[in-house]
């Protein structure tokens, strides 16, 4: 509120002054203060309405602005604003709700990759923002998440079957939920040790201490991959930490397959988006495989960006999150694959280097 400031004798005083509240009336009002501004002066036809005659002289001026809202409007504009809005409302329908941290990461990777003007400070959106867009967009709002310690984190019977009913109705309304099995996929990563542990091996009774001489290198690479339900596999995904991939990698790669880099190995936000629009998709058009598609993945919800969404709603993938915490009960490739091509990778890798010692 304005403060006016009063001196009486050599003492500032400061009173407080209370602004007007803002008059109310509808669009009808104007309009019809419109029409009796024909007959009468502006003051008079503004009288009855209980309207500015200032403001029925800008609206007089501009027949536009009737239908418009006081205040601004979306900074990013109707249709992008709408757009993170659809991605919000699909995250949160398919079992991937995110926070008000992870809508504004989002947001500000969105406005740097698409290169759109904004007010912002470094392109990420703050506080003031955040509200403007809950009001803009309706049907949003914050809800606490429900948070349990480590003793309480198992999954329950009753999260699964409420998963379970909550998936049995998006796919329902999608009309995709009796789809073949070559139609259903699942998705998730590993990480792969260069050098992983070794077997089991025989030693003499009572040795306090076994000891085997192998590599000291601990790096691993991380590999993305999808298997259908028909047990059909899409081409990998490996992640490498390294600043460039080597020649050689690239050259004895199978086909298809695809390379990424991170500063740890692991699989980014920016690389899951690459593997979907440049190795998934392009693979399910060429095998003609019928889509939409479903894919089912880990709560990797950091991983889920505006534009990948949008990609997957514009091309009839639907991505649909597993329940958290449920990776051993309902995650196919961790039950079923995993163990067993970790086992089998721990025999490969001493049998390559060997014969890798022997060519050279």
């Amino acid at each position: 509120m304005p403060n006016s400031v009063k001196a009486k004798k050599g003492v500032a005083k400061v009173v407080r002054t209370t602004r007007p509240k803002r008059r109310k009336y509808t669009t009808s009002d104007v309009q019809n203060a419109l029409k009796a501004l024909k007959n009468c002066s502006m003051r008079k036809a503004a009288l009855p309405f209980n309207k500015p005659s200032a403001t029925l002289s800008r609206k007089n001026k501009n027949p536009q602005s009737l239908e418009k809202k006081p205040g601004t409007g979306p900074v990013l504009g109707v249709e992008t604003e709408a757009k993170i809005a659809q991605w919000i409302k699909h995250r949160a329908q398919n079992g991937f709700p995110g926070t008000k941290n992870q809508v504004l990461d989002a947001v500000d990777l969105y406005v740097k990759a698409e290169k759109l003007p904004n007010p912002f400070t470094e392109d990420r959106p703050g506080r003031h923002w955040f509200e403007a867009f809950k009001k803009h967009q309706g049907g949003l709002t914050i809800c606490k998440a429900q948070q349990f310690s480590h003793t309480r984190a198992e999954v329950t019977q009753e999260d699964l079957e409420e998963w379970f009913v909550s998936v049995e109705k998006f796919l329902t309304s999608k009309d995709i939920m009796h789809l073949d099995p070559s139609r259903v996929f699942n998705c998730d990563e590993t990480s792969l040790a260069i050098c992983p542990k070794g077997e089991d091996v025989l030693a003499v009774k009572g040795a306090r201490a076994v000891y085997s001489i192998c590599d000291a290198d601990k790096a691993c690479f991380t590999v993305l991959f999808m298997y259908s339900a028909a047990g059909v596999r899409a081409p990998l995904m490996v992640m490498y930490n390294l600043q460039k991939v080597p020649n050689s990698v690239v050259q004895n790669s199978p086909e298809g397959w695809a390379t990424g880099l991170s500063e740890n190995g692991w699989m980014t936000t920016e690389s899951f988006y690459e593997c979907i629009t440049n190795i998934f998709y392009p693979w399910l058009l060429q095998e003609q495989i019928q889509l939409p598609v479903i894919l089912y993945a880990d709560n990797h919800s950091s991983y889920l960006n505006i534009p990948l969404i949008s990609f997957c709603e514009e091309r009839g993938i639907e991505m649909i999150g597993l329940v958290p915490n449920s990776t051993h009960i309902m995650q196919p490739l961790d039950i079923s694959f995993f163990k067993a091509f970790k086992d089998s990778w721990r025999k490969s890798v001493p049998k390559f280097k060997k014969l890798t010692i022997y060519q050279n």
